[in-house]
């Protein structure tokens, strides 16, 4: 649903409005059930569909990071891989850890002396298969899904983007 630059499913260099696109993007599976995230991931990178020809052709190149951002107020539940077969998938696709960057805006522990929001997410006891994905990963950042804006844990992300950048070696 998103009009992307370069008529692509995903985000490229020279979108000329980078904040609606990532607003689309971010809102693209909002509604409806627990989504199946990790089996998502999977199927993203599958070669069949990054091949030329295929729906995501382009998206994942040899000369480029790979960014994921997962935003959600619930557990992964759904998906049938484990974090570990996410993981191989993305080794897969990009052969380096290093050429990876993961950002979780998921629920966090509630802070203490801080108001409960009634509509909010918390999670205090900090796990799940997300995290356990996340966390396999040398550059990684957080956000909380409670939080009223999620521009902060995206400049976060853009931080370690440009720290990677500065590190990367194509394979």
């Amino acid at each position: 649903p998103c009009e992307l630059f370069g008529g692509n499913r995903y985000i490229i260099s020279g979108e000329p409005d980078l904040a609606d696109a990532l607003e689309c993007i971010a809102k693209v599976g909002v509604s409806g059930g627990d989504p199946p995230m990790g089996d998502a991931l999977i199927a993203a990178l599958a070669p069949k569909i990054n091949a030329e020809g295929g729906c995501n052709a382009g998206f994942l190149r040899d000369d480029a990071l790979l960014v994921v951002a997962f935003i959600s107020d619930t557990y992964d539940t759904e998906s049938t891989s484990w974090p570990y077969q996410q993981y191989d998938a993305i080794l897969a696709a990009k052969k380096d850890p290093n050429a990876v960057v993961m950002l979780g805006v998921v629920p966090q522990p509630h802070e203490e002396g801080q108001p409960e929001i009634p509509t909010c997410t918390y999670d205090d006891d900090p796990g799940g298969k997300l995290r356990d994905l996340i966390d396999r990963f040398p550059y990684r950042a957080y956000g909380n899904t409670c939080a009223p804006s999620y521009a902060p844990f995206f400049d976060e992300a853009a931080d370690l983007i440009g720290e990677v950048c500065g590190k990367f070696v194509p394979q």
